[in-house]
């Protein structure tokens, strides 16, 4: 049996299953690879779609043919090329939310007050959950500095 021979068996099973298919494989053969996958990409860009992140991975092998490259940051670094940054998507999905949160009755919205209010509201609920807000404000600024 070939290679191909057994990634094809494995397209009748999950993923998963073909994952470790193509990697006994490679053992056999004694050959290593590192396997990028969609799920990869959206572990780092969960709001891109399986389409989106296949065209992320497609995209890296182009610029990267020997895989010399690959690594989290260059998979972020080619979405931020194709789809744009993920600050930008998280202020359009934040803005969107504040909108709706502080709208009122006439259709208007002042979002810095409607922010206020939720970082008040948000602080109340910690409290009432047993949660220390300024250790999740802590986590939330590494976050932001991660991106």
């Amino acid at each position: 049996m070939s290679f191909l021979d057994d990634i094809d068996d494995a397209d009748t099973h999950p993923t998963i299953a073909r994952e470790q298919a193509v990697k006994a494989t490679l053992a056999e053969m004694q050959t290593i690879a590192t396997l990028w996958t969609t799920r990869d990409v959206q572990f780092y860009r969960p709001e891109l779609t399986d389409e989106q992140a296949w065209q992320v991975l497609q995209q890296c092998q182009a610029k990267d043919p020997g895989g010399y490259k690959m690594s989290f940051r260059f998979i972020n670094r080619i979405a931020n090329k194709l789809f744009g940054s993920k600050a930008k998507s998280r202020a359009k999905k934040c803005e969107e939310f504040l909108t709706t949160y502080g709208a009122h009755p006439n259709n208007t919205c002042d979002t810095e007050k409607a922010l206020v209010d939720l970082l008040a509201d948000a602080m109340h609920w910690c409290r009432k959950n047993r949660l220390d807000f300024h250790e999740l404000l802590h986590l939330a600024q590494t976050h932001y500095y991660s991106e």
